[in-house]
């Protein structure tokens, strides 16, 4: 980190950008300058209540006065192609909610675009990011379970069976013909591919258990690796469970290994069980601030440090283009009942 702060903007102030900004009033050597969004009071709103003193509704305008170091982007993935293109042409470095774009071709051709720039772009791919998640990769890389073999993820939410689901906070789901795999079964995708590798093969079944909305509510994704462990995710956002905060892993989860295997709590408590031993909890902290466990500080946090260090980002936008070809290779095996093996 050099000695000179670095100056960020960000465009967008939903609800999901409260997090993002106040990550990064708290982390040192970041200074944010401005905020932008098409709604001027919600843009005023998020300002005020983080310090910020320059408010935009139009980005281009808000990139051209504040000349930044790097742009936050956390608007609608139909924003990105425009805003993650100009950003670049202006030689300002990118992080970006996903998706990318809404269609797996847009997000591969703004991948190659991107990768023509010498800016840099990372994608605000947070779940991998999560303490739980973090934890678990250092368990396997120190190869105390051994060889890992399969992992069950069972998530219950249980906020989608009113027949206003998603009104609230993410009006435009009740509409989206997609709704669980790409918007939640995604970010599993990101957090399983660093535990276990490339997605190799994909089989998936969906249902959708509410009648008021478009997408599928529920389904049941199995993923097969390059090095033979497997993956089942188990989801549902329409049935309930009893953890006291649904949202913080948005589960329970069972690794298995030669060596024994791992379990994670809802509440983020991860217990080791070695093979013929006694199981113990492993000692690892989760902060009680942010988005499950700090995963945006954590995030954020990663992208200034790679672009200081001129270091690989932990997760390229290749990655994630791979996880969306996953996350298509699901639909289409939903709608034939069919495995699909990926290149």
């Amino acid at each position: 980190m050099t000695d000179t702060p670095l100056r960020g903007v960000m465009i967008g102030a939903g609800n999901f950008a409260e997090y993002h900004i106040d990550a990064w009033n708290r982390m040192p050597g970041i200074r944010m300058s401005a905020i932008c969004d098409v709604d001027p009071i919600r843009a005023d709103d998020l300002a005020q209540r983080h310090g910020i003193t320059a408010r935009f509704t139009d980005w281009r305008e808000m990139l051209a006065a504040q000349e930044p170091d790097f742009v936050d982007i956390v608007t609608p993935a139909e924003a990105h192609a425009a805003q993650v293109r100009h950003a670049a042409e202006r030689g300002v470095h990118i992080i970006c909610q996903r998706p990318l774009t809404p269609t797996a071709a847009g997000t591969a051709a703004l991948v190659e675009y991107m990768a023509t720039q010498p800016v840099r772009l990372m994608i605000h791919e947070n779940w991998r990011w999560q303490p739980w998640y973090r934890t678990t990769y250092e368990l396997l890389a120190a190869g105390v379970l051994g060889e890992p073999s399969t992992l069950v993820f069972r998530m219950r939410t249980g906020e989608g069976w009113p027949d206003e689901a998603y009104a609230d906070l993410e009006p435009d789901a009740r509409q989206h013909p997609r709704l669980l795999l790409s918007q939640v079964g995604v970010h599993f995708v990101q957090a399983f591919s660093m535990l276990l590798g490339q997605v190799t093969s994909v089989y998936a079944r969906t249902h959708r258990n509410n009648p008021t909305i478009r997408g599928e509510d529920a389904a049941v994704l199995v993923l097969g690796f390059d090095d033979g462990a497997t993956a089942v995710l188990d989801a549902s956002r329409y049935n309930e469970t009893t953890a006291a905060d649904p949202l913080l892993t948005f589960g329970t989860m069972r690794l298995d290994g030669t060596g024994g295997h791992l379990l994670l709590d809802a509440d983020g408590t991860l217990t080791l069980h070695p093979l013929g031993g006694i199981p113990e909890p492993v000692d690892y902290e989760v902060p009680d601030i942010g988005f499950a466990g700090d995963s945006v500080y954590a995030t954020q946090r990663h992208f200034i440090d790679s672009l200081c260090s001129g270091l690989p980002f932990d997760s390229e936008p290749s990655d994630h283009l791979r996880c969306v070809d996953v996350i298509e290779a699901a639909y289409t095996s939903a709608d034939s009942g069919t495995a699909i093996t990926l290149a």
